[in-house]
């Protein structure tokens, strides 16, 4: 074999007539007739069936010697294999002959040899395809013309449903569909997706193709399972030359029957999607509906108006589409030209008469969407075309709102200038000057102080526009609103003020200049917790500083009685904790429920927070309402290292809660081996 591959013919013949084994197969199956016919070595292969091989042998992927043949044209070796017996109709593991193959590749010599040898010319492989079949694919124009000659079936269809028409119009040979179709291909068979071979045509531009299929009786008008038809095919990709050709056709459809169909098919809003001006024309031409509604209830011209196509817009309204129909959200062609600040689109609505004052289902108008997303242009063209500046949506929103949250500030002075209030308040409460304070937009913050906005008025949850800025980190914003007011201390509905908020996020510059402005340090929320409690549990320790030095009081406790030197415990701060301890907090007072600080850090293992407050004498014995102590409630979570420490400093080994449990038996209850 290894001498037949280094195609040495001497060597070979003298390992054969010394009696090699030439029934040997290679890790690919293949025997010494296999390997010498595929390189046409044919002195070898007539010497190897001399001796006995089989003329039938095939490799791992059913190849027999005469397939290799039909694959690489070897017309001699493939003689030599006919006449030998080989069998022309054997199936490799896909289900193709030899026929199959050299049809694919246009070998016309071979398939001479083979279909005089009575290969079967119709023969089907595991994807439901003949040598016509796959020729066609492959768009082998003289093995078609050899096959048709011989009379191969042009009617097959393979798994997919495909017969060698409607595959050589995928392939794009017009010859070969002349060819097919004078041979009485029918070209109205539709695939497994029901489509024919005119929508393939008509949806990859074969211009030719279409012409041919449509001579030849193909029926333009059938639709498959998706709904789609040629000319819909043909819109799609925007081919101008094949939908002037299917409207001009006069086949086996009247012009009122393909009208019906096109709308169904809403060719038109595929048309308006690829913003292609022509092809509209065309249709429009051809009297189709200029309003016809797709699913989410667009028209064609609200998508032009969607994706900008100004001239499409224009010929839609110059052929009255309805310029106010609005799609499923209630958006017009006006709203959706206004949110995307085409002004030449809004002109040409408005001019046809749009009205500028319709809302969609949420309640916006053109105005609110222009001023939303800060289109000055369309804003200023909307107002001499009477829009309405204190149009409101469903939740109390107007446009000035609108352009207050994002910051627009010259839409906001063209609002103001056009009569809407400044303090107006949505359904929540909310004022353009709370919703601006909560985004951080400094310069509309001025503009809106500048025509008396107020700016102390709360929300329905009690939040004014300095405890929005606060709790979102807007500094400029702070400064600009204390510059303003003196009410720094007033509480939302859950008792916060700025600076509880402000020390919760950990916003120490906003925290330092509400300090500045005397903010009562120790004013409390609805839970008892003060800004100074939130900053410790939070491990704000700039905060805390801040706090302490303005006379935050370190002893204070929320309404559960924990102290702030509990909540930096609980967070595992030892430094807060230092801070704490060093202004006199008490290491050892204890919540309602009995906690020290210590538990709380045992609790989580901050074993550099306990080691800070045993260091102040914490006390190791203390227990909770249900008789646990801080050693307790380490080895019930696990914490080995904490368990140690407190070892160190003294803990009960064998002390018991309430009910019996020592800290070895809540380790060992929780599964905690290594305590």
């Amino acid at each position: 074999m290894c001498a037949i591959v280094g195609l040495n013919g001497a060597v070979a013949r003298e390992l054969i007539n010394h009696k090699a084994d030439i029934h040997v197969k290679n890790n690919k199956g293949d025997t010494a007739l296999n390997i010498a016919a595929f390189n046409g070595l044919n002195d070898t292969v007539l010497l190897l069936m001399k001796g006995g091989a089989d003329v039938n042998t095939s490799d791992r992927r059913g190849w027999t010697p005469l397939m290799s043949c039909s694959q690489f044209n070897l017309f001699e070796t493939m003689e030599i294999l006919v006449k030998a017996g080989a069998d022309v109709n054997r199936r490799q593991v896909s289900g193709g002959t030899a026929l199959e193959i050299c049809s694919c590749y246009g070998h016309v010599e071979i398939m001479k040899i083979l279909i005089k040898a009575d290969a079967n010319i119709d023969n089907v492989n595991k994807q439901g395809r003949t040598a016509l079949n796959m020729a066609a694919l492959k768009g082998q124009i003289s093995a078609i013309e050899m096959l048709i000659k011989h009379n191969a079936s042009v009617s097959i269809k393979d798994k997919h449903g495909r017969t060698p028409l409607f595959n050589s119009t995928l392939s794009g040979s017009e010859s070969i569909v002349r060819m097919l179709l004078e041979a009485g291909a029918e070209p109205n068979i539709v695939d497994d997706e029901g489509s024919a071979a005119l929508m393939y045509a008509c949806l990859n531009g074969y211009t030719g193709i279409v012409k041919l299929l449509l001579e030849r009786g193909a029926d333009d008008t059938i639709c498959n399972y998706n709904g789609a038809n040629a000319l819909s095919m043909a819109v799609q990709n925007g081919h101008i030359q094949i939908v002037r050709l299917l409207l001009d056709y006069e086949g086996v459809t009247n012009l009122e029957n393909k009208k019906k169909i096109a709308e169904r098919t809403q060719v038109l809003l595929k048309a308006a999607v690829n913003g292609n001006a022509e092809i509209m024309k065309m249709l429009i031409e051809a009297d189709v509906d200029v309003n016809v509604v797709g699913k989410d209830g667009r028209t064609a011209l609200i998508i032009s108006a969607i994706d900008g196509h100004a001239e499409a817009v224009c010929l839609l309204l110059g052929r009255k589409a309805d310029v106010n129909a609005s799609d499923a959200n209630g958006d017009t062609a006006l709203i959706i030209a206004a949110l995307k600040g085409n002004l030449k689109i809004v002109e040409a609505l408005v001019t046809a008469g749009a009205d500028v004052n319709l809302s969609n289902t949420s309640g916006r108008t053109a105005l609110m969407t222009a001023a939303y997303n800060g289109h000055i242009s369309v804003v200023e063209y909307l107002f001499t075309n009477k829009a309405d500046v204190n149009a409101e949506e469903a939740n109390g929103w107007n446009a000035l709102m609108l352009a207050s949250q994002f910051g627009h500030t010259s839409v906001v002075s063209e609002l103001l200038s056009k009569g809407s209030s400044v303090n107006t308040k949505t359904v929540a409460g909310a004022t353009p000057i709370s919703i601006c304070a909560s985004h951080g937009h400094k310069d509309t913050a001025e503009m809106l102080i500048g025509r008396d906005a107020l700016i102390d008025i709360p929300d329905a949850a009690g939040n004014t526009p300095l405890i929005n800025a606060a709790s979102n980190g807007h500094t400029r914003i702070v400064e600009l609103l204390l510059r303003e007011t003196t009410v720094v201390n007033f509480a939302n509905c859950l008792g916060n003020t700025p600076l509880i908020v402000s020390a919760n996020s950990g916003y120490a510059d906003i925290v330092n200049l509400l300090l500045k402005k005397n903010a009562d340090v120790n004013k409390a929320g609805s839970q008892g917790t003060t800004a100074i409690h939130v900053a410790a549990l939070n491990g704000q320790r700039p905060i805390v500083e801040s706090l302490v030095k303005h006379g935050a009081r370190v002893d204070i406790v929320d309404n559960k009685k924990r102290t702030v030197l509990m909540a930096a415990a609980f967070k595992g701060s030892a430094e807060i904790a230092s801070l704490l301890l060093d202004h006199k907090a008490h290491v050892n007072q204890c919540s309602e429920d009995g906690w020290t600080p210590l538990m709380y850090s045992a609790q989580f293992g901050h074993t550099e927070c306990m080691t800070v407050l045993l260091n102040k004498n914490a006390h190791t014995e203390r227990n909770d309402r249900n008789g646990n102590t801080a050693l307790n409630i380490c080895a019930a979570n696990g914490f080995k290292e904490a368990v140690h420490l407190l070892l160190k400093h003294k803990a009960n080994i064998n002390t018991q809660n309430d009910i019996g449990h020592s800290p070895l038996m809540l380790g060992a209850n929780n599964g905690h081996t290594e305590i």
